[in-house]
């Protein structure tokens, strides 16, 4: 039977890269969120106004908020009156889109500007080249972790 030895010549670098895990981790979280975040914002619908009573463009792309950390990791925010509306849609017959007419699109069975057909957040998360990103930067910055303590 053939056997197979591992040997771990620094255990005290191993034990040290292993306690900065968390600090890793939280890096990690702040890292992602900055890579998400200008995909989200180039998502954002600038729109137009076409009268007095419409929302300023570009009004919802402006309000996006810096990269914070909370209890629950790093994320940023939109306090735009109308954001909710365009990331999750209107719901027909409800305000502030109650039907698909102008600019405005189904998709989902709700209603969206066609700048952003399918919400906003959620497309850009299930993208797969976001998704490529994101492990390339975790990938990235695991291996300059360990670079540090080798």
């Amino acid at each position: 039977m053939a056997n197979i030895g591992i040997r771990i010549e620094n255990l005290n670098n191993v034990l040290k890269t292993l306690s900065n895990i968390p600090n890793a981790l939280e890096d990690i979280s702040k890292l992602v969120a900055e890579k998400i975040k200008p995909l989200v914002v180039a998502r954002t619908p600038v729109g137009e106004q076409r009268n007095a009573k419409e929302r300023a463009p570009g009004l919802a792309k402006k309000s996006w908020s810096g990269i914070s950390y909370t209890e629950s990791g790093y994320s940023f925010g939109n306090n735009a009156e109308h954001i909710l509306a365009l990331d999750r849609g209107s719901i027909p017959g409800m305000s502030p889109w109650p039907s698909a007419t102008g600019v405005k699109t189904r998709a989902s069975g709700n209603i969206f500007s066609s700048q952003a057909v399918g919400g906003i957040a959620e497309p850009v998360l299930k993208d797969k080249s976001t998704l490529k990103l994101v492990i390339k930067t975790i990938a990235n910055h695991i291996e300059k972790e360990i670079a540090k303590h080798a």
